[in-house]
């Protein structure tokens, strides 16, 4: 019976099997290294998460760039605005981050009151806000002399002072009536219509029941007709009154006519 043929030695450069192999040494190193490289990673993101959050909170919820300056820019040459209004509007938006300021809010706030026409509000980081306000004009002043209410291309009712009622031609109507309702407008397009000489003469203005227009002068008096072609007959009226009548009549003014 033959014998089984003898192993080979095993090379002194090998290790043995019950020796751990350097393969798997290898295998858990590398496993090492990435659980290293993502615990660096997570602190990282960790680390890149808080300081972003700061900066957040920095900008949009702490005083530190909150409204401090307030410029305001009025256009009112009428002097119908209430400062204290405006005011009371800005100051409650002071202390508000100028990254978070609702523009848009504040400026439909500024609109509700009736003098103000336009309003603009600007953010301006870090810590300003730039407001301009355009007050409405008033054209006519309607009722008594002594109280009237001073009213603007748009019918809106303005606070108007004594100065100003007495500066303001007169319209004697009920601004509440259906018979206003029809005709005021035109009388005021046609108010407005003037050239600033022609409309500080006029003294009163009225307007018939078949939207007639007329305006009264210390010594004279306009015809306008209906509230038509109003800027025509502006430039019409403003070369008439350089002539001495009683009576400038611009209802046509293609053909107009004074006696």
């Amino acid at each position: 019976m033959k014998s089984a043929p003898e192993k080979p030695p095993v090379p002194a450069h090998r290790k043995r099997s019950s020796d751990p192999y350097p393969l798997s040494e290898k295998i858990e190193l590398r496993r090492r290294a990435r659980r290293r490289a993502l615990l660096i990673r997570l602190a990282v993101t960790a680390g890149v998460l808080a300081l972003a959050g700061g900066a957040v909170w920095v900008l949009f919820f702490s005083s530190v760039f909150a409204v401090r300056e307030t410029n305001v820019v009025t256009d009112d040459p009428a002097g119908v605005l209430n400062e204290a209004e405006i005011s009371d509007i800005l100051s409650g938006v002071e202390g508000t981050p100028v990254l978070r300021l609702a523009e848009r809010d504040i400026e439909e706030r500024l609109l509700a009151i009736p003098a103000v026409a336009n309003a603009r509000v600007d953010g301006v980081f870090p810590r300003g806000m730039d407001v301009e306000i355009t007050a409405r004009v008033p054209v006519a002043c309607v009722g008594a002399a002594e109280s009237c209410v001073g009213i603007d291309v748009e019918a809106m009712r303005l606070d108007v002072g004594p100065e100003l009622q007495a500066a303001l031609p007169k319209v004697t109507m009920d601004l509440d009536s259906g018979w206003a309702a029809e005709h005021l407008q035109g009388l005021l397009d046609a108010l407005a219509a003037l050239p600033d000489h022609v409309h500080s003469a006029v003294t009163s203005a009225s307007v018939s029941e078949s939207g007639l227009i007329e305006f009264a002068l210390e010594s004279g008096t306009i015809k306008w007709g209906r509230s038509e072609e109003n800027e025509k007959k502006a430039r019409v009226i403003a070369v008439l009154l350089t002539q001495e009548a009683g009576t400038y009549d611009v209802t046509m003014p293609n053909a107009p006519v004074t006696y």
